[in-house]
């Protein structure tokens, strides 16, 4: 039998590609039967890989030992149950003892430049995949894009749209399978701005004239389903909005209050009535582990509202001048930081709490772990963690709303330890603070940090469409991907984010074959089944479960 061993691409600071991009290259490599995976080193968002192979029907992965003292040919389980082997050679054979969870992992290098481009392609080849789901294009060149990682001079597979001012009538489109509110802006026209906006239902939304990448731009809040495209008209009458509260003091939109002392640090915050467990102002500056007191600090009042309420803070320190913008969105559940960094050193934020024992509740994108964060002699300077999409710190409870930290357009670097989190920060890093301990009428901190960090898609020349699909009872399935097959089938991703099983529905207008669960190389596992001719699809699933549905 011919050696198909295949190297997972993984950077020299420890880094794997976005999951996208993974998905896509196991796809690749499950079609032409390759049975294992081979990597020179540990990746620091590991625990996605047991459930990504499974997936793909991967045999195992060789890989080095992670640390004196492990055996040399061990199992590998995922949160779901999902299972690999892990071998010490090309030729190992299975067996060996079992392991669940974070592998331990020397991984602390900054991503690289190959990387962080891929990263951009991914967020641009979502919005074309969803698209062409609606239109019954192609989609993303996948190939090209696999590629692109060995030559990144190569041209991008992906391109981004310009936007055009032939009509006055705004189209607002939600590029993820998830029935939310969308934040959408479009570049303004010129004249005076209109009030509001509205739909074909009658329903109003306000709109806010604001200062974009590229000039001015109007932004709003519309409600939107899977991938739906509504035609909004301007209106000229005032809009009832947030409830705001906007000042060098105070950020408040109604849902999420946070008072700023003078240095421009964040006192307390209260989300949903409940406070966060802050044991200090934050996020607190630090270089090098000591934290950066600024010789002069400025707060100014950027937006307050009606659709966002934004502060800015300028601290200047002889090694370097550090911005901090703290948004706000109208009726948002989380405060979105934006940092600024102007330096050679390197720049962390700690968020301390009260809650200096027990486990930080980690996600990456396409698995979970929970991670010790109490002082140990094993980890003295914490828990440094790579490119994680959201973590949480704190049980909660009726007054205490946790801390949650969310990674919005790229995943963050973090270090965890004693009820501190550090966030590992560059010039332009974006993340938000939420409550970490979740209630069950509010999404998982995962479905959450997937919506907050892609925002709607606004343009002047497009075309209104319904929502293709709904699925209901899915508050915990996290939506990753979706897309059009090459054999002209609709397939999206779902990963389960809190460890419960459950039964979702799946109702898809003018459809009579049933939807199947599918592998990655497109084999069918399971086909959905239904009541009746009327009624929608069952689907399935269980704790941590990642799962394609094509139809």
């Amino acid at each position: 039998m011919a050696d198909k061993t295949v190297v997972l691409p993984i950077d020299d600071g420890g880094h794997l590609p976005p999951l996208p991009w993974l998905l896509r290259f196991l796809e690749l490599h499950a079609r032409t039967g390759t049975q294992r995976l081979q990597c020179a080193r540990w990746p620091g968002a590991n625990p996605i890989l047991p459930e990504l192979l499974s997936l793909a029907g991967i045999e195992g992965l060789v890989a080095p030992s992670p640390q004196r003292g492990w055996p040399r040919n061990w199992r590998w389980t995922a949160p779901s149950g999902a299972r690999t082997q892990v071998f010490a050679s090309a030729k190992g054979k299975g067996g060996g003892p079992d392991h669940a969870g974070l592998v331990p992992s020397k991984a602390e290098g900054q991503r690289s430049k190959a990387l962080a481009n891929l990263q951009r392609q991914c967020h641009l080849a979502r919005y074309e995949d969803a698209a062409a789901v609606l239109s019954g294009g192609t989609g993303v060149a996948w190939n090209l894009l696999i590629a692109s990682i060995d030559d990144p001079a190569s041209p991008p597979p992906v391109v981004a749209g310009r936007q055009s001012h032939n009509e006055a009538v705004i189209h607002a489109w939600n590029p993820l399978a998830l029935q939310r509110r969308c934040t959408v802006s479009v570049p303004a026209t010129p004249g005076l701005a209109p009030w509001g906006l509205r739909d074909a239902s009658g329903r109003s939304y306000p709109i806010q004239l604001a200062e974009g990448p590229l000039g001015r731009q109007f932004l709003s809040v519309v409600d939107l389903g899977p991938l739906e495209c509504r035609r909004l008209e301007p209106i000229d009458d005032p809009v009832p909005g947030a409830h705001w509260e906007v000042s060098k003091k105070v950020l408040d939109n109604g849902r999420v209050r946070a008072e700023i002392d003078a240095s421009g640090l964040i006192a307390r915050l209260c989300i949903d009535g409940r406070f966060l467990p802050l044991s200090a102002p934050m996020p607190r500056p630090q270089i090098d582990g000591h934290t950066l007191i600024p010789t002069d600090s400025t707060i100014s009042v950027l937006e307050d509202g009606p659709v966002r309420g934004r502060i800015l803070v300028t601290m200047e320190h002889p090694a370097g001048v550090l911005s901090l913008t703290y948004s706000l969105y109208a009726e948002e559940e989380l405060l979105r930081v934006g940092v600024s960094w102007r330096s050679e050193h390197g720049l962390e934020l700690e968020h301390a709490t009260a809650w200096r024992s027990g486990s930080a509740q980690v996600w990456w994108d396409g698995a979970g772990a929970d991670v010790e964060q109490a002082a140990s002699a094993l980890h003295p300077t914490g828990r440094h963690l790579l490119d994680i999409r959201c973590l949480s710190i704190g049980a909660g409870g009726a007054q205490d709303a946790g801390l949650g930290i969310i990674g919005l357009r790229s995943p963050l670097d973090t270090t965890v330890q004693s009820g501190r989190v550090r966030v590992h920060c560059t010039d332009g890093t974006n993340y938000a603070i939420a409550a970490g301990d979740r209630r069950p009428d509010q999404w998982s901190l995962p479905l959450l940090a997937l919506a907050a960090g892609e925002p709607g898609r606004g343009a002047f020349n497009a075309e209104a469409s319904a929502a293709p699909f709904s699925l209901h009872g899915a508050e915990n399935l996290v939506p990753v991907w979706i897309r059009r097959r090459g054999d002209g089938r609709t397939e999206l991703t779902l990963i389960e984010s809190t460890g419960k099983r459950g039964i979702a529905a799946l109702a898809i207008p003018g459809l009579e074959k049933a939807p199947a669960v599918i592998d990655l190389a497109g084999r069918p596992l399971a086909e959905l089944t239904r009541s009746g001719v009327t009624e929608p699809w069952e689907l399935r699933y269980h704790a941590h479960q990642m799962f394609i549905v094509a139809w």
